[in-house]
């Protein structure tokens, strides 16, 4: 009788060990899993700001950048904002189906636009933005590419498709770090907002994504979601004629508070003053 429950209790032992091993290894998957934000296009239908046209005065191109040498170790990053069209070939996106993207046209003017106040948004944070591939292939730093493109994507056997319907960008979360360089595309899909300043506060937006940062949302008094995408910020809803800033406030739960700025000091080493 005491050798029986001498193995009944080996026998609950060992399965509690087993249980708990398999919980972790459950856990550490989840953790390692890639997790895409997909953010949709909060419509504004107020029609009185007109066309949202761009004010903000840009310097010379000698002034644009002042500081140092893009090969020094003064950037904490590289964002690429790619609008070329683009063959992609992996596992991570449209299903693992290959597809091209397809261009919007930009003049040379607003390309320096998207530049300026994209790098005036994470200017503590050293980030670079550049419309210049040999930029990004020199880079050995952590960098992304950020297509800003057209929803449609061209995508082989199948021709055209939307490649997220009715979204207006994508992003795995964290992924400026990542060492797999099938991980290094997000994107923006510019044909979808009517305003200039809205394709660059997505272009912000995307990017925090990159770097670690989550949606920035509302919720009631009863811990209810009621807005996916908090007014005026840039990780929640920043799309004209709101404001974008980085702030703190709840992000996946009532609960769970999210910090712009400290995360993006502890994730780029840097500190925002």
């Amino acid at each position: 009788m005491k050798f029986t429950k001498t193995i009944l209790l080996t026998i609950a032992v060992l399965t509690a060990i087993l249980f708990a091993c398999t919980k972790q290894t459950e856990e550490i998957q989840q953790v390692n899993r890639p997790v895409l934000e997909i953010c949709d296009v909060p419509i504004s239908t107020d029609s009185t700001y007109g066309r949202g046209i761009l004010t903000t005065a840009i310097p010379d191109d000698a002034e644009l950048y002042p500081l140092v040498d893009l090969n020094s170790q003064y950037w904490t990053g590289l964002v690429w904002i790619k609008i070329t069209p683009t063959t992609i070939n992996t596992p991570y996106w449209n299903q693992g189906r290959t597809f091209t993207t397809k261009q919007v046209i930009y003049d040379t003017n607003l390309i320096r636009k998207f530049i300026y106040h994209c790098d005036r948004a994470y200017f503590y944070w050293r980030i670079k933005f550049t419309a210049d591939s040999t930029e990004y292939t020199n880079y050995t730093g952590n960098k992304v590419i950020v297509h800003t493109v057209s929803s449609i994507v061209s995508t082989a056997g199948t021709g055209d498709n939307s490649l997220y319907p009715g979204v207006g960008g994508v992003a795995y979360v964290g992924s400026l770090f990542w060492s797999d360089p099938l991980l290094d595309d997000a994107f923006v899909f510019a044909d979808l907002y009517f305003y200039n300043i809205d394709k660059i506060s997505t272009i912000i937006h995307e990017t925090g994504h990159t770097i670690g940062l989550r949606h920035q949302k509302v919720y009631d008094t009863l811990c209810s979601r009621i807005n996916e995408y908090r007014p005026n910020c840039y990780m929640g809803n920043s799309l004209f004629p709101n404001r974008g800033g980085w702030i703190i406030g709840p992000s996946q739960t009532c609960t769970t508070i999210q910090d712009d700025t400290l995360i993006l000091n502890n994730a780029l080493q840097r500190r925002y003053r």
